[in-house]
């Protein structure tokens, strides 16, 4: 998929990346991870680039995100249950900037 940017990117763009990221980082096997999981990351990700320049887009991305976040830390925090050092990175706060 290419992207085309007719405005910088914001923080809101990149929020559903961070939380799939943050998958790959922690899980600690990939091929356990719940594909719809991931789907649902894409999918969020596609429709906040795709629809960005209507005027709602930040608090529909800033919802999607928070969702994605709770679903991917519940996923995370169950999978690590055994390896506490993974935990505390997942319990941290969000990279991204709030807008």
């Amino acid at each position: 998929m290419t992207v085309r940017a007719d405005r910088p990117l914001k923080a809101s763009d990149m929020a559903g990346a961070e939380s799939l990221c943050r998958i790959i980082e922690h899980a600690p096997d990939l091929d356990k991870v719940p594909s719809d999981l991931i789907v649902h990351h894409i999918n969020a990700i596609q429709a906040i680039v795709r629809e960005r320049t209507k005027l709602d887009t930040v608090s529909v991305a800033s919802a999607l995100s928070r969702q994605l976040r709770g679903v991917a830390d519940e996923f995370l925090m169950h999978v690590n249950r055994d390896r506490p050092e993974h935990l505390e990175a997942i319990l941290a706060p969000s990279i991204i900037p709030a807008e």
